[in-house]
């Protein structure tokens, strides 16, 4: 449970963001290898990082 203030909040919330974009970099970085999945979803608490047939990962 996150016991801050609301503006903590918020920066922790733009925090797990920023990983959930690079986590989907790095995978659409790896499918073009060859190396990653071609679908998937990952789910952090906070935000998901998914692909779907045809689009490109994505965090939300």
């Amino acid at each position: 449970m996150f016991t801050g203030s609301a503006e903590q909040m918020r920066e922790h919330q733009a925090r797990v963001l920023q990983a959930a974009q690079e986590v989907a970099a790095l995978l659409t970085r790896l499918e073009a290898e060859g190396l990653g999945p071609a679908q998937g979803q990952i789910r952090f608490p906070g935000a998901i990082v998914q692909k779907r047939d045809g689009e490109n990962w994505t965090a939300e």
